[in-house]
């Protein structure tokens, strides 16, 4: 009750060893029952192949998966959520009851990848060794080898306490297989670490280029390969996985497999306790051994197990805490400190014990670490002095219309240190004469350099002054300029226009306020326009008998002065913009304002309608002979006579009817009359005679 996977998933594949789940089983102490015991995997082949507890009892257990769905929990992108290919390697960590993972990834390439070893060190960081034959396992950039050399490497791979990430990921191998093949119960791999976290990997490689040291115990492959296993190898990395410290070949002629790896520190020393099998009878061994000579068949698969202890000796690296011996902080101490020696015994000279501190005072620190054998030792001078203390210098100001001058003090006078002012002073004080900007370098030794500024300007209260108001003939065209210069102003006219100059092309009021840090000015001005005088009189015209005529110029508003005039006689007749004309004349109007003079004139004509009025008839007595006189002067008449004459005096001399007319721009009218000649009376008697007696 209570395990993390109480049901088996199995596995689908036709080798049998590929068709389980992987299972967890822990055991009481005394050997009397369970203390848990659970499934491991998913539908796929599952194999757990190495299991270690860390000192809080957490069990941690390495392997790999083929199933699509084996659990796993939220990590680095590094760490697979599916298998992407025939298997992937898997790491889990199980609470002590074995009731959940606390963490359980996969990692792999495009091949096979299998974990078979692991170790923890003191800091629940996990060291797990495995095989693969993927070319794009994933390597962290500092791997001492970042591609697979050949066939199946190992990988070794160092991960964090979290399980979220790792330390590093490395392939170690050669050109041939580092793998025993098809066989699941023997072992490829063992990883162990020393106090200095350096990885410590046993194996079995049938490659003739092992990365091997100078130093290695053996330098050569003897195995005899029969195409499935190799002899065995010994290596070690740094702690970064980025160096190999050590490789050599260990065995004999024939196969080994390794079986078991454990680490103990005595002193300075770390023995390396190795295990396993070999069909070697030229196995290595050492004299007065429990047992120097192999006991195996010579042909077949008979195997004789073997114990080997190597010895590696833990030597101290210099120590530098730093570039110099030496060092000064500045304000305040924080210095971080690392002696390295990861795993050494240790000893401050203020009492820590620890690989790296954290030094917050100034003094003389001496430290040394040694693993028992050798010591190293250094020591650390930190002096604490100061920076400049920056701002000092006065706010920037701004002055209006006048500067006194101000002293600047650039004070820092309790530390070590030097000035240097843009005005070439190196005092630590001036005095600021002028406006302007004023900037002071503070120097010391060995804290650096700060500066400080101060800026001084000096404005001049707005002015303005728009011109006076001003009228303008027939457009308006004018540019208001209302610039302060340099004065750092802002321009608001009531046209909503913010720039110091305006064109404007209408006529109205204009205002602008300008103001500055110093004060607001305004002004006004008022812009008129005029239209240059027109006149333009009707045409010369002409009226009959009387007239009324109301002739009328110029504009209104157009701020115009009228004069009318008689020109024929030379006479004023009127100043208002209209006058009434009732008889004939040339009459001018001329029209004067600001924008200049004009006139016209008109000739205006009065006549009568012409009049005719003969008398009917008229008698005359033995010659005609009648002077007639017709029409009315100065009224532009035309005449016409029956006699065909054309002016306006005619002597009729002859009897009967006559007629005449007379036209004009009023019109035409025409009249007759008749001459009666008379004889004048005879009178004719007879001659004088004498009548006698009787007159008859």
């Amino acid at each position: 009750a209570g395990a993390y996977q109480t049901n088996f998933k199995g596995g689908t594949s036709s080798s049998w060893y590929l068709q389980g789940d992987a299972f967890l089983t822990k055991i009481k102490a005394d050997g009397s029952g369970l203390v848990f015991s659970t499934f491991i995997g998913g539908t796929g082949g599952d194999v757990a192949y190495d299991v270690i507890l860390s000192s809080k009892q957490e069990v941690y257990v390495v392997g790999y998966t083929a199933s699509g769905n084996f659990p796993t929990t939220a990590g680095a992108k590094l760490f697979n959520t599916f298998v992407k290919g025939p298997s992937d390697a898997f790491f889990a960590k199980f609470k002590p009851d074995g009731s959940d993972v606390l963490y359980a990834k996969m990692m792999g390439g495009s091949g096979e990848d299998v974990f078979e070893g692991l170790y923890i060190n003191d800091k629940d960081e996990l060291y797990v060794g495995g095989y693969s034959n993927s070319s794009d396992f994933y390597v962290t950039n500092n791997a001492y080898q970042k591609s697979n050399a050949g066939g199946y490497d190992f990988v070794i791979v160092k991960i964090l306490s979290s399980g979220t990430n790792v330390v590093y990921s490395t392939y170690l191998g050669g050109s041939a297989n580092e793998y025993i093949y098809n066989y699941p119960y023997f072992s490829t791999i063992k990883i162990a670490a020393n106090v200095r976290e350096e990885a410590i990997i046993c194996g079995i490689t049938a490659s003739t280029n092992f990365p091997i040291t100078s130093d290695a115990i053996q330098s050569s492959n003897k195995t005899i390969s029969w195409g499935f296993g190799g002899t065995l190898c010994i290596a070690k990395l740094s702690m970064y996985g980025d160096k190999l410290l050590y490789g050599s070949y260990f065995g004999g002629s024939r196969i080994e497999y390794p079986g078991g790896i454990r680490v103990k520190r005595t002193g300075c020393v770390t023995n390396i306790v190795f295990g396993g099998l070999t069909q070697s009878v030229d196995y290595p061994t050492s004299k007065g051994s429990f047992r120097d000579s192999a006991k195996v068949y010579t042909s077949g698969f008979a195997y004789s197990g073997f114990v080997s202890k190597f010895r590696d000796t833990l030597k101290t690296d210099p120590i530098q805490l730093a570039l110099e011996d030496t060092i000064i902080e500045c304000d305040k101490v924080v210095e971080i400190v690392d002696v390295f020696n990861q795993g050494a015994d240790i000893k401050w000279s203020h009492g820590p014990t620890t690989r790296s501190l954290i030094i917050e005072n100034p003094g003389t620190y001496w430290v040394q670490a040694t693993y028992g054998c050798d010591t190293v030792r250094d020591t650390l001078v930190i002096v604490l002095e100061y920076s400049p203390t920056v701002p000092i210098l006065p706010s920037d100001s701004l002055f209006c219309d006048v500067f006194n001058p101000i002293q600047l003090n650039a004070k820092n006078d309790t530390i070590k240190r030097t000035y240097l002012w843009n005005t070439k002073d190196t005092s630590q004080t001036i005095t600021a004469k002028d406006t302007g900007l004023f900037i002071v370098e503070i120097r010391t030794p060995n804290c650096g350099i700060k500066s400080d500024s101060v800026y001084f300007k000096l404005l001049k209260s707005p002015f303005v002054n728009l011109p006076p108001d001003s009228t303008f003939c027939d457009s308006v065209k004018f540019t208001l300029n209302a610039t302060f210069p340099n004065q750092e102003c802002i321009y608001r006219w009531n046209t909503n226009d913010s720039v110091p100059i305006i064109q404007v092309n209408k006529t109205g009021t204009y205002s602008v306020t300008v103001s500055n840090q110093c004060g607001v000015a305004k002004d006004t001005t008022v812009l008129y326009k005029l239209s240059t005088p027109y006149v333009q009189l009707p045409n010369d015209t002409a009226y009959c008998n009387t007239f009324n005529l109301t002739l009328k110029g110029g504009k209104v508003g157009n701020q115009e002065q009228y004069n009318w005039s008689e020109l024929i006689n030379s006479i004023s007749i009127g100043s208002d913009d209209s006058v009434i004309i009732s008889s004939k004349g040339l009459y001018q109007l001329q029209i004067t304002n600001r924008c200049g003079t004009v006139s016209d004139s008109i000739r205006i004509n009065n006549w009568e309608s012409p009049s005719l009025n003969f008398q009917d008839t008229t008698f005359v007595c033995d010659l005609v002979n009648i002077p007639l006189t017709i029409g009315k002067p100065d009224n532009d008449e035309k005449y016409e006579w029956s006699t065909t004459s054309t002016g306006n005096n005619e002597i009729i001399k002859t009897n009967g009817i006559f007629w005449a007319r007379i036209t004009n721009y009023c019109g035409s009218v025409v009249d007759s009359g008749l001459v009666m000649l008379k004889q004048k009376p005879v009178a004719q008697l007879p001659k004088d005679t004498i009548f006698c007696v009787n007159v008859n």
